[in-house]
């Protein structure tokens, strides 16, 4: 379990922390237009999630006819969390909901449905397109949720391709 910090010691996040921090801002950047990331928002978020209490998102997703994510409403008055929407958003890209009793898979990851149909390889999702590559805590993050972390492999190799080719 993470430390938790003092209201007025950002600076003093731990390495964990700051890695969370990172990959909820790299999942959540599209929120923007709703709410900028501040850091009031992060030490509220750390002080509920590292005591395990559920703070509810404000937003809907947004389904295009295909069935692909197209976007994000505002559907709830009251706060709005950016990082407590930007976790949710991170389980709709990187993590596929299970059965708890059969184990199969009630709802495949975005990613990995563009993986596996091949509109979105590895190397669009890790930044090979993009002016620099995605931050490695959101490449870790991947390695360890995306297909239960089986192409882990896969994904360091692509990762390190893709820093090699941009530098």
């Amino acid at each position: 379990m993470m430390r938790l910090i003092r209201f007025g010691e950002m600076s003093k996040l731990t390495k964990g922390q700051k890695n969370e921090k990172e990959n909820l801002e790299w999942f959540g950047s599209h929120l923007n237009r709703l709410k900028a990331p501040n850091d009031e928002d992060f030490k509220e978020f750390l002080d509920k999630s590292e005591r395990g209490i559920e703070i509810k998102p404000h937003t809907e997703v947004i389904y295009n006819s295909d069935g692909k994510v197209a976007g994000v409403k505002k559907v709830r008055e009251g706060k709005f969390n950016y990082y407590v929407e930007a976790k949710r958003w991170r389980g709709i890209f990187c993590d596929s909901a299970r059965d708890k009793v059969t184990g199969e898979i009630i709802h495949r990851a975005e990613y990995e449905e563009g993986i596996l149909s091949g509109d979105m390889p590895y190397y669009v999702i890790l930044g090979g397109c993009d002016d620099e590559p995605t931050p490695l805590s959101v490449v870790n993050y991947m390695k360890k949720s995306l297909f239960g972390g089986m192409d882990k492999e896969l994904i360091e190799s692509v990762y390190q391709q893709i820093c090699q080719n941009q530098m």
